[in-house]
């Protein structure tokens, strides 16, 4: 789901010190090649609300996203802006994800999530710091 993933980056954003993640619509999975997308990320709608709207009313207040549509080779691509957490970790319904692999996994199910998700300390400069257990053994940019 689109509120659980864009929680799941921002966290797996601020955990890799990145300033941002990124979800796509129109490139090939496998190949990467340019398919476009017929999705207009702006005005989607989820009921009668708009997918913004809607996603802003489930997610944290310091939930930061954008939607895009960018013109590639004469078809569309939809970007998805996914800012890093600030100040605490993004939650979609109340619960945090993160971003393990491939996978969306709620952050206090997973052990090693959960024990950086526990000694996750800010400073005055307002960037989230995470304990590094959870990329013990493993590259931080697998994990976005």
């Amino acid at each position: 789901m689109i509120g659980q993933d864009i929680s799941a980056l921002a966290n797996s954003a601020a955990m890799c010190e990145k300033s941002s993640a990124y979800m796509l619509w129109g490139i090939d999975d496998k190949t990467h090649e340019i398919v476009g997308t017929d999705y207009n990320l702006q005005t989607l709608k989820k009921g009668n609300q708009e997918l913004e709207n809607w996603l802003r009313s489930l997610l944290s207040r310091n939930a930061d996203f954008e939607f895009h549509t960018v013109p590639m080779n004469g078809k569309n691509v939809g970007v998805l802006i996914i800012y890093r957490a600030a100040n605490q970790t993004v939650m979609f319904e109340k619960v945090d994800y993160i971003r393990v692999g491939s996978y969306t996994k709620k952050l206090n199910e997973l052990n090693e999530c959960s024990k950086a998700y526990k000694t996750l300390n800010l400073v005055a400069s307002r960037r989230l710091y995470w304990a590094s257990a959870f990329c013990i053994g493993k590259e931080k940019e697998e994990h976005l």
